[in-house]
């Protein structure tokens, strides 16, 4: 029986945090030549990434977690969700400079997708909103 030590798994598998755009990944910079210098197959990254994200509006930024393993070039991503100040600017209605309150809700529940703390996400986005004097802009 093999024993892998803490030493070679650190050797040999990476964790890569990177903000790629929701259905619009492709070879082209700033992905490829990140992706490249860790010597990950970047079309591959990209089909399945964009296979992945087809639901979502198409260049709404998204946090991905990479896992891959260098010498067997091999990798595995999750997407963790898109950014929080993306999903803000969808609240700001930019006629009157008005944040809707039901765009707020949506936003925090594709933002959680977890209906257990939905209710505390908007509330603590709203408490954001007061604390940096934006009560008032609240709709």
């Amino acid at each position: 029986m093999d024993f892998i030590t803490k030493k070679q798994i650190t050797k040999e598998v990476y964790f890569l945090r990177l903000i790629a755009p929701a259905s619009a990944a492709s070879v082209s910079s700033p992905l490829g030549p990140l992706l490249g210098q860790y010597g990950i197959n970047i079309m591959d990254f990209c089909n399945q990434f964009n296979e992945r994200t087809w639901f979502i509006a198409e260049g709404l930024p998204l946090i991905v977690d990479l896992v891959f393993n260098k010498p067997k070039k091999e990798f595995f991503f999750e997407i963790r969700g898109p950014l929080t100040s993306s999903l803000l600017l969808e609240c700001v209605d930019h006629t009157n400079n008005k944040i809707k309150l039901q765009q707020l809700y949506k936003c925090c529940l594709i933002k959680t997708q977890n209906s257990n703390i939905y209710f505390n996400v908007c509330k603590n986005w709203i408490g954001s909103f007061k604390s940096y004097g934006l009560h008032n802009y609240l709709n």
